[in-house]
């Protein structure tokens, strides 16, 4: 005897609803969770799991009723910067923040309830970024301006909990030196360190080493000490691989000799060089004189810092490098827009010098620089040596719509799909033409380009990301 099927909604399979709200928008959960109170237990997590204030400003005007019902759902919190802001996290139920963006010196009762915060939540924080967006002229006369170190290491009311912090920064403010020393005995964790702008005050009585940290973004005055009365803080982490640095006082004489003397005695693996100094002063020095005894294997800077002497020390480490980067502040490439990215006219007229770094650094496997613009006529007159490239972030003259950008990477995606299906090898996909009538095309010929890249995996040409199928 035949049964009939039973017809199921497939929003009602088990978990489905769940997975589903990881990947909407707020306002299409905000939707969802109308539907039904089923629906509603599966989309309220992804309305309340980030909060942004520079996006949701009307967070501040929600109940302590409603803070206190859904409160707990809140993992990341992002820019909270006035005393509305932060008092409307003090609610209890707020208690399973993964990740915390606060401004703790905006006043004395704003100091206060952020670190509240943060210690109510410091058992379950991966990620904290404590800053003051406003510094006084003397920021070591404002009590507001310490960190307090004791809710980076202890909950209160319990005896320890184990940290689960990897990632730290702290800008703009004041720590002591066993502060800091504090800091890194509680979180065995950690992994990153940025200390910007902070003034690290008063004598040092205590050393210690940090084995798990590998980023430290620190200024260059800070590396290195005047007097000999305090170590190098490079000292700390020994197994330090990437240094994130920069010169804010443009008449510091910089003793280079010292500073390479401590980067070979206590990091010994650093590779990574992140060099954001704004004058440029720094760049080919550092590399040059500091970094010549390292494998380098990736360098980030400035764009508005490339000159030909830039580009000559970068060449010093072409034996090892791997990646060449700009720093891509989010206020200016936003890489996924709906808007074509603006190019700069720095180091245009010089332009094809940048070609020695594709062409000479054989293991190249990600070069960045969004703000230069390639000429394909340049480009084309002699062969990238870095066969490997798996990202490349550029802009070609002439490819300056968004019309022009999703043809070039609709005709390169063809042709890695073609090469896939019928498996050629990298010589024929080279040799691939475009089924169009502008074989010689602006974005034919950079597809052509593309192609030569069989590992090319993440690609950006001005108008947002896009991988090979």
């Amino acid at each position: 005897m035949a049964t009939s099927a039973i017809t199921k909604n497939p929003f009602d399979l088990l978990g489905f609803r769940h997975r589903i709200s990881r990947y909407v928008t707020i306002k299409d959960a905000l939707s969802c969770a109308l539907v039904s109170k089923a629906w509603t237990d599966d989309f309220v997590p992804a309305i309340w799991f980030k909060i942004d204030f520079d996006v949701q400003s009307r967070f501040t005007n929600l109940s302590p009723h409603t803070i206190a019902k859904y409160g707990h759902h809140i993992q990341i919190v992002m820019n909270a910067r006035s005393l509305s802001q932060v008092s409307s996290l003090a609610n209890a139920s707020v208690n399973g923040l993964r990740s915390l963006h606060i401004d703790t010196a905006a006043s004395a009762l704003q100091h206060i309830q952020a670190y509240e915060i943060l210690s109510r939540n410091y058992s379950s924080l991966h990620e904290i970024h404590l800053f003051a967006a406003s510094v006084p002229s003397n920021k070591r006369e404002s009590s507001a301006h310490y960190v307090v170190t004791p809710a980076l290491v202890i909950f209160p009311g319990t005896i320890s909990i184990p940290s689960k912090l990897n990632h730290l920064r702290i800008e703009n403010l004041c720590l002591t030196y066993d502060g800091l020393v504090m800091i890194l005995q509680g979180c065995p964790g950690l992994s990153a360190l940025w200390v910007e702008h902070v003034d690290i005050v008063k004598p040092l009585t205590r050393s210690f080493q940090h084995m798990g940290i590998n980023l430290l973004s620190l200024e260059l005055m800070s590396i290195h000490y005047t007097g000999l009365s305090r170590p190098s803080l490079l000292s700390y982490f020994p197994n330090l691989t990437t240094l994130h640095t920069w010169n804010c006082d443009t008449s510091y004489a910089i003793p280079w000799d010292r500073i390479k003397d401590e980067i070979s005695r206590h990091c010994p693996r650093l590779i990574e060089y992140r060099l954001a100094d704004t004058t440029g002063a720094i760049v080919p020095d550092f590399l040059a004189n500091i970094a010549n005894n390292n494998n380098v294997s990736r360098i980030m800077f400035r764009y508005n810092n490339m000159s030909s002497d830039t580009i000559t020390a970068i060449l010093m480490h072409q034996a090892f490098l791997k990646s060449v980067e700009q720093f891509t502040p989010s206020s200016k490439f936003d890489l996924e827009k709906e808007e074509v990215a603006p190019v700069s006219s720095h180091f245009r007229a010089t332009g094809h010098l940048l070609q020695l770094i594709p062409r000479c650094c054989s293991r190249l496997v990600s070069l960045c620089l969004m703000s230069h613009e390639m000429d394909m006529d340049v480009v084309e007159r002699g062969e990238w040596a870095c066969r490997n490239l798996v990202i490349l972030k550029i802009r070609v003259k002439g490819l300056d719509t968004k019309e022009k950008i999703l043809k070039a990477v609709a005709l390169w995606r063809a042709g890695c799909w073609r090469r896939r299906q019928s498996k050629m090898n990298e010589d024929d996909a080279v040799m691939l033409k475009a089924q169009d009538q502008l074989y010689c095309s602006i974005e034919t010929r950079v597809a052509k380009h593309l192609l030569k890249f069989v590992k090319l995996d993440l690609v950006w040409l001005g108008y947002q990301t896009w991988r090979p199928l």
